[in-house]
């Protein structure tokens, strides 16, 4: 195979495992917290209140995770650009 093909699938395939990982991480929350959001809807909160509330708190995570990310990327390629010498850390491969 290629060099070319795994530069593509590996970023696909971490994109994916990222993307279940957070349904994962959103699911165990909702099952956890189920009998609240039963109990709110009991005591007459909207339909759409637990909805909310399981969305700002995927966002708040995949937020929190975007930026811990990002700012690891450029810290790390500050450190690899330190260990390379006449190469820029994002040049393509011949």
């Amino acid at each position: 195979m290629r060099i070319e093909h795994w530069i593509y699938t590996l970023p696909l395939v971490a994109l994916i495992l990222a993307a279940v990982g957070v349904y994962g991480v959103i699911s165990h929350t909702v099952s956890t917290r189920i009998r609240e959001i039963g109990i709110r809807l009991a005591l007459g909160a909207e339909r759409s209140a637990p909805f909310k509330l399981v969305v700002s708190q995927g966002l708040r995570l995949a937020a929190t995770g975007t930026g811990v990310g990002l700012v690891g990327a450029v810290m790390l390629t500050r450190y690899i650009r330190t260990l390379l010498f006449d190469v820029r850390p994002n040049d393509r491969p011949p």
